[in-house]
């Protein structure tokens, strides 16, 4: 006899409430709405709807959670009521999947009655005592990929160390995902948690304070599934501080310093994409001094009363720019900024290096995978 949809309810509700099995099977004796069936029947029946309900709850909760991840990957930040209201759900519920989301990693913060991705560009102090800082430059480690030059990157670390007071790293530490089609087949890393282990372990032991941003690679996992890995870097090393994504400034002294790493590809003139970035700010809010990452190109262009600089990379030529005719500017930078009445007084110093052959094979098994 073929179950209808009202004896799987008083089937289930009975059960629920705790009512024995044959005390059930006589409710349905007595019930002219219902089939008599054994009580045997009646107990298999409900083992198999009861678990086609929990894995129907449990697809509806997941879809709601992934639908909530990707509004407030989205809107950055948004209300809990706009998304209780969005999503036909409580207040309470809302806070709960924010909950999970933070539990399984996402880097979202929950404050009052707002969400919002952990990820908002800030503006810190660098405090360092005198009237000249000698500022380190690095950027797009590209960690994962096969043609990083870890070895490189350490090469300069040791190099300028002693030499200053501070780091600036200018994006792209981790090559990241899906970025453009066959990326895949140019990684040993593969997937958040392998490049995170990587990145924690591996990423340079600068002993000074270093301020960081994430690039268009690093939030490429962000996007994907909401995974921080500058944020989890900085969590292990107490002198790395995390500004933001694409953009962040510091402050020594009232001289404002902005990483910066764009999105788009470069062009034929280096300066262009600088003389582009630069122009659309607010001229008063301009930093003194901008530093550009993702171009993996170095060079100097004073443009709207800002010093800009490319950091160049410690990645070698990819497929990709070789497709592209372009050849990366493998090292980094050494700015000696100076303070005075009369304004700011900027010297710069470049150490170059040479591409190692698959560097990436010095480090395959040590990244505890």
């Amino acid at each position: 006899m073929k179950w209808t949809k009202y004896e799987i309810e008083k089937l289930i509700s009975l059960r629920n409430q705790g009512v024995q099995w044959p005390q059930i099977q006589e409710e349905f004796r007595k019930d002219s709405r219902c089939h008599e069936r054994p009580w045997e029947t009646l107990r298999s029946k409900f083992r198999n709807s009861s678990h086609k309900i929990a894995l129907k709850v449990a697809k509806r909760d997941k879809t709601i959670k992934n639908q909530i991840l990707k509004m407030i990957l989205k809107e950055k930040t948004v209300s809990v009521h706009y998304i209780a209201d969005r999503f036909g759900i409580s207040d309470d519920e809302t806070k709960d999947f924010v909950e999970v989301l933070k539990n399984e990693e996402y880097d979202i913060v929950l404050e009052g009655r707002i969400v919002r991705l952990g990820t908002l560009t800030k503006e810190v102090k660098l405090d360092v005592e005198g009237s000249k800082l000698r500022l380190g430059v690095f950027s797009d480690l590209h960690f994962g990929s096969m043609f990083m030059q870890l070895t490189r990157a350490r090469q300069f670390i040791e190099e300028v160390r002693e030499k200053v007071d501070a780091f600036a790293d200018c994006g792209d530490i981790s090559d990241g995902t899906k970025i453009y089609k066959g990326q895949e087949y140019q990684t040993f890393l593969h997937g958040s948690e392998q490049h995170t282990r990587f990145t924690r372990q591996h990423y340079l032991d600068t002993q000074r304070p270093t301020k960081v941003i994430g690039g268009n690679h690093d939030a490429s996992f962000l996007k994907t599934g909401g995974a921080n890995i500058p944020l989890r870097i900085a969590e292990v090393r107490s002198n790395v501080e995390l500004l933001g994504f694409h953009f962040g400034v510091f402050n020594w002294k009232g001289i404002r310093i902005g990483l910066v790493h764009p999105a788009g590809g470069g062009a034929y003139a280096l300066s262009y994409p600088v003389q582009k970035y630069v122009r659309n700010w607010v001229p008063d809010q301009i930093p003194d001094i901008l530093i550009f990452g993702h171009f993996h190109q170095k060079g100097y262009f004073r443009w709207h009363g800002a010093e800009c600089f490319l950091a160049g990379c410690f990645q070698g030529q990819t497929p990709y720019l070789v497709e592209k005719g372009l050849f990366p500017v493998i090292g980094g930078l050494v700015l000696d900024i100076e303070k005075r009445a009369s304004g700011i007084k900027v010297k710069w110093e470049s150490y170059d290096y040479s591409e190692i052959k698959d560097d990436w094979e010095n480090y395959v098994g040590k990244d505890g995978r």
